[in-house]
């Protein structure tokens, strides 16, 4: 399969930059996701790869060659849009047949066949768009961007207009069919639970460049920026200053200063941070108990719960702000509304970065 790297690529449209001195390489035969807000430059790379839209300035590499001066058709891409794009008035084997128009070898009709085997719709092939339900729309266009075998599959946003159940359901066989078939894929997508359940790699973005890569654990545990720290999880912010000069400590553990509150937390990387320099501290909500067993300990006020099934989110109120907790649901019965108690994290699972930081 083909590895793909962006090299300081930027793309503009008029004034507007979309995409901004970005490198990026997506591993042969590896899922990577590209995570983050609508608008951030996601969709256009993927127009880019597949050839829809131009480079200004860099260039886009397939195995270490450039591909800037090839046609879309000569690019060996399949690309499955948000909204399954399939022609109305052909039926289910003609659409995916048309994915075939460039392919000038072998059989076409056993290759629909292997398609509709592929994605469980044999049998519904004389079917049109009209007929079918919206995840077999999405399943049909997954054939047809898997019919002439391409090398790099672009899938973008392909689950957003579906149920959660049966986003959960095709995300799993996307995910299966790209392991069986070893094929390089590039995914686009705001959700960071699809990201995280289906990726080999995942690039989160922001604003027209990568602010950090890496596995699902290592974005999800190992946030390098306070955005992705905001943006992947639910997380308690809060902004402080570092209230003790001894950041030299073995443990990396920092005292911070945030009004009539005192906390132990813990710097990212090797950053050397500075007595009175402003930070912001995250806190996961899942890390966050309604105890006083960690070392990080606050009064709060119980405003809200939230049932979620095996978990209850609690909403907080301290002199300090807004905060949520994540607990075992079996613990809500004993809390009550506008119950005063006491909520506690411990420093190891605290994420703190300088106010202002930006990746690199």
């Amino acid at each position: 399969m083909v590895e793909v790297s962006l090299v300081d690529v930027t793309k503009r449209f008029d004034k507007t930059v979309a995409v901004e001195a970005m490198s990026l390489t997506a591993p042969s035969n590896q899922f990577l996701t590209l995570l983050g807000p609508s608008g951030c430059g996601k969709t256009t790379i993927l127009r880019l790869i597949a050839g829809f839209e131009h480079v200004n300035h860099g260039d886009i590499l397939f195995d270490g060659k450039s591909i800037l001066a090839l046609p879309p058709e000569r690019r060996g891409v399949g690309m499955v849009f948000q909204r399954s794009a399939l022609f109305p008035h052909m039926n289910v084997r003609q659409n995916i047949s048309y994915g075939l128009r460039y392919r000038r070898t072998g059989d076409s009709s056993t290759r629909v066949l292997q398609m509709l085997d592929l994605i469980g719709l044999r049998g519904l092939e004389k079917r049109r768009p009209d007929q079918l339900s919206v995840g077999q729309q999405q399943r049909v266009a997954l054939a047809r961007a898997l019919a002439p075998q391409p090398g790099i599959l672009l899938l973008d946003e392909p689950l957003s207009a579906l149920d959660a159940k049966l986003r959960d359901s095709l995300r799993f066989e996307i995910r299966q069919i790209q392991q069986s078939l070893s094929l390089t894929t590039i995914y686009v997508t705001h959700d960071q639970i699809e990201a995280l359940a289906a990726s080999d790699r995942i690039a989160v973005m922001s604003m027209g460049h990568v602010e950090q890569v890496g596995t699902p654990t290592d974005i999800y545990l190992r946030p390098a920026t306070p955005f992705t720290a905001s943006f992947v999880g639910h997380t308690n912010r809060f902004e402080a200053v570092v209230a003790s000069a001894d950041t030299d400590r073995s443990d990396g553990a920092v005292s911070v200063e945030l009004q009539d509150h005192h906390f132990v937390a813990q710097a990212q990387g090797d950053r050397q941070l500075h007595f009175g320099e402003a930070v912001v501290l995250f806190v996961k909500i899942e890390a966050v108990v309604l105890d006083n067993t960690r070392a990080n300990q606050m009064p709060v006020t119980l405003i809200g719960m939230e049932y979620q099934g095996e978990t209850t989110v609690v909403q907080l109120r301290s002199t300090i702000g807004m905060h949520s907790a994540r607990i075992p649901s079996e613990e809500a019965p004993s809390l009550r509304l506008g119950g005063k108690i006491l909520a506690s994290f411990a420093p190891e699972d605290t994420l703190l970065f300088r106010q202002n930081e930006t990746p690199g």
